[in-house]
């Protein structure tokens, strides 16, 4: 499996950048909609409703906040690229008519805004520590 790592809104090379997985954009969309996140579900083949659209949430958020391939993306939940496209485009076709999904997508979009505030946070915090140990040490 891909374990992509994803730099979000910012220069490929710039030494601070919010990181997230896809991975850990699964894992919030399982934990809003309480879905379990057992792989053989949610990944590959189960049709239910709520893996379904579990999937179709990963696939836009995926799209959303990072800058992977639609192959990448795909790859992590076991389909192709059309399958991503087509998810992307059924959400965000819901969210202008469905309430529901609507604030779903809400809550999905503040948690994943705090984990890029959180990983940003901790990479600023190493960025003053590395500057403070140069000045320290006269380099």
């Amino acid at each position: 499996m891909i374990s992509a790592i994803v730099f979000c809104g910012l220069e490929e090379n710039s030494t601070s950048a919010g990181i997230i997985r896809l991975e850990k954009i699964m894992e919030i969309v399982c934990e809003v909609l309480e879905v379990t996140t057992e792989k053989n579900k949610l990944v590959y083949s189960s049709r239910k409703k709520e893996h379904v659209f579990a999937r179709h949430l990963y696939a836009y958020f995926s799209r959303k906040y990072t800058r992977e391939t639609l192959e990448n993306i795909a790859h992590v939940i076991g389909k192709d690229h059309g399958t991503i496209i087509h998810s992307v485009k059924a959400i965000s076709d819901w969210i202008d008519v469905d309430k529901v999904v609507k604030a779903t997508c809400r809550k999905i979009d503040i948690k994943i805004k705090g984990e890029l505030k959180r990983i940003d946070n901790n990479i600023d915090e190493k960025i003053i520590n590395n500057i403070i140990n140069k000045y320290k040490n006269g380099q």
